[in-house]
């Protein structure tokens, strides 16, 4: 009798510690999860996203080929690759934002596949095409100083994106639109005569030089990050796409340089324009929030 009643007074005893033991056990869980939640964040998973980033080094590869083809003299390939990496730098971002693998260092790494791509080859590009003609007339400083200058104004023109953040709309000439304008004119007066002339030569040297100068500006230009590939479109739009690929395909340099040009040109007449209209009295704004209000009321 006296057995069972300290057994039972046992039981009773285990029934009463078991929820503080419970209690125990809970708190020892919880440290345990929150040291292996900070030994996660101070040791991340190593590792890139594969696409976004192999589609970097494809940019990248572009660059680095148009140094080596301008080099062996290969003109049209240098510009028709840093093309190619225009293109590529255009999706890489895209991709990383549609399939969710944006990461810290895929912009790093996009940063410095531009320096190379958009600044150092094209200026190589253009100094090695018109280094002959330079030496013959004793300016080859003129040009080396026209190059750095555009490869340094790259560099600049980066690092300010890298630090303002994104907007609807670019401060100063993208690095890209300006290799563009740089690349094609090279390709442009190569098909005309593959030995360069003084005069050519000389506008060369401005044309760079604007380009550059045009990085760094304030003078605002189109973002395409505005524009939403999964919007609808008229068929219209369509139409004119294949019409740009046909004009490109059959025109080549000259389409090329005519698109980026215009491009790096409708910074500038924006601008002279929005000044002239504040002149004149005309509010330009004004009347194209009434057009987009006049537009989502129908």
């Amino acid at each position: 009798m006296d057995r069972s009643k300290q057994a039972g007074g046992q039981e009773r005893q285990l029934e009463e510690a078991s929820p503080a033991n419970e209690h125990e056990l809970a708190e020892e869980r919880t440290e345990r999860d929150s040291e292996e939640e900070s030994t996660s964040e101070s040791h991340p998973r190593r590792g890139i996203f594969l696409i976004p980033n192999s589609i970097t080094t494809i940019a990248l590869f572009c660059g680095f080929y148009a140094i080596v083809a301008s080099i062996n003299g290969n003109f049209p390939y240098a510009a028709v690759a840093i093309w190619v990496g225009m293109f590529c730098d255009l999706l890489d971002g895209r991709v990383a934002r549609m399939t969710n693998t944006d990461s810290e260092f895929g912009g790093q790494y996009d940063s410095l596949s531009d320096i190379v791509t958009f600044g150092v080859a094209p200026g190589l590009v253009v100094f090695v095409w018109g280094h002959s003609v330079l030496a013959d007339i004793g300016l080859i400083p003129i040009g080396w100083i026209a190059a750095f200058v555009y490869v340094a104004c790259a560099a600049l023109r980066l690092a300010r994106f890298n630090t303002s953040g994104t907007s609807l709309h670019f401060d100063g000439l993208p690095s890209p639109a300006a290799a563009g304008v740089v690349a094609s004119a090279v390709w442009l007066a190569y098909e005309a005569s593959e030995t360069a002339s003084v005069l050519a030569v000389i506008l060369m040297v401005l044309l760079t030089l604007v380009m550059g100068i045009l990085m760094v500006s304030n003078i605002q230009y189109y973002s395409p990050k505005g524009f939403n590939i999964k919007d609808r479109v008229p068929l219209l739009a369509l139409l004119i796409v294949v019409l740009v690929i046909a004009l490109i395909i059959a025109g080549r340099s000259w389409v090329l340089f005519a698109a980026s040009l215009s491009y790096a040109a409708s910074g500038p007449l924006v601008l002279l324009w929005h000044k002239v209209s504040a002149r004149a009295g005309f509010d330009w704004h004004l009347v194209r929030n009434r057009i987009r209000k006049k537009d989502s009321d129908s």
